[in-house]
């Protein structure tokens, strides 16, 4: 009986380390980025080839010196997104990706195909919440 009591904290305690990381590992730190609006740091911005404004406290006027608004640190979506030509650094912009295509003569009843270039745009612009629900009717 002794024996079976002592195997009880110890199966207890492997059970609440399991459960710490589960937990650990569903919660994953923090978020993926999914626009470059929801982007906070400068290195997330970086990666997403962005342009990055920090964040700025509010004071209040002094002397000669103006008073200052606060703005939160916000990152801008490339302004030319045709430099992306390569498929992880467009997809990294979040911008949709077009392979190139090499140029094939006709042959048969396959048609001839014209070469065109890799290229990237830009991702399209959500929708304004107003507009959509004018366009659903409501």
């Amino acid at each position: 009986m002794a024996d079976s009591n002592s195997k009880k904290p110890m199966a207890l305690l492997l059970l609440v380390v399991v459960a710490v990381l589960v937990v650990i590992m569903v919660s994953g730190g923090e978020e993926a980025a999914t626009s470059h609006a929801t982007i906070t740091t400068k290195e997330a911005c970086d990666a997403a080839k962005g342009t990055f404004t920090p964040a700025v406290e509010a004071k209040e006027a002094e002397g000669d010196t103006p008073a200052v608004e606060a703005a939160a640190a916000k990152c801008e979506a490339p302004a030319d997104y045709s430099v992306f030509t390569v498929e992880a650094d467009c997809k990294a912009a979040f911008g949709t990706y077009t392979p190139a295509v090499e140029a094939k003569e006709a042959e048969g009843d396959t048609p001839a195909v014209e070469a065109a270039a890799a290229k990237c745009e830009a991702p399209a612009a959500p929708a304004d919440d107003a507009a959509a629900d004018a366009d659903a009717g409501k």
